[in-house]
């Protein structure tokens, strides 16, 4: 029994022993491994770190590429100072002393950011300002003349258009209705989406010829001068009539 108890512990000894024996060339090998990078890391040259706010991406890359360090976008931001695609800031900082094969991350710019401007039309001159403030825009000149289709003081157009896209903080200027026209002074109607029925009957009233095209059982569709501008009996006045119920109505001048 002795001796079979002896020759357990012998063989659990011994394997414990090639354990202890493989643990320590493990170690041996990964510090190996660790100190032979840490020498192939040394050995690589130390370099400036250029300056890249400023520059495009194909710039910074040839600028890299020259000291042997890599580029990576790793995003972009609004910036209304610096023009698209410009590096706006990098990491590491230029002049820092870095190896190489160091990659330089960067941010570049994506320009003002565009803000799309709202449809004033019929407004109250406070609620076109606060509905401008609301998207980061400004108020810019207020003019006004006559109108047929909105009170005194109400929006009657805007420049830019409705739903144009705008950088942040654009001004907006906007034309205020003066109210009906002044005796004597003729307007042109806004026909779109009337019959050629309405346009006929106020062709009699004003005695203006009106050049229609389109089908003539249709709605107007375009119509040219736009509405509210100023004309006289010498005036052309054209109309587009479409038998289509068109929710995107055009009142581009013919």
């Amino acid at each position: 029994m002795k001796n079979s108890a002896h020759y357990v512990s012998s063989k659990i000894r011994e394997k414990l022993e090639k354990i202890a024996l493989i643990l320590m060339l493990l170690v041996l090998v990964a510090g190996a491994g660790n100190w032979a990078i840490k020498g192939f890391v040394h050995s690589l040259k130390e370099v400036l770190v250029p300056e890249l706010t400023g520059r495009t991406i194909a710039e910074a890359l040839k600028i890299v590429s020259e000291k042997n360090l890599g580029l990576k976008q790793e995003g972009s931001e609004f910036n209304e100072t610096i023009p698209v695609g410009t590096i706006t800031r990098q990491k590491p900082e230029g002049g820092l002393i870095v190896r190489e094969g160091k990659m330089i991350r960067v941010i570049v710019s994506q320009g003002g950011e565009l803000i799309h401007v709202p449809d004033l039309s019929g407004l109250s001159l406070r609620s076109a300002e606060i509905a401008l403030r609301s998207r980061f825009l400004t108020l810019g000149e207020i003019t006004e003349q006559p109108s047929l289709r909105f009170d005194k003081n109400r929006v009657l157009s805007q420049d830019p258009l409705p739903e144009t896209q705008v950088e942040k903080n654009s001004i907006v200027h906007i034309v205020l209705s003066e109210g009906k026209p002044p005796e004597g002074t003729l307007l042109m109607p806004d026909f779109i989406g009337k019959n050629s029925e309405e346009v006929e009957k106020w062709e009699k009233e004003v005695k203006i010829s009106v050049e229609k095209s389109g089908d003539p059982k249709g709605i107007v569709t375009e119509q040219d001068p736009l509405p509210d501008v100023q004309i006289s009996q010498n005036s052309k006045v054209k109309i587009v009539l479409s038998n289509k119920n068109d929710t995107d109505t055009k009142r581009n001048s013919l």
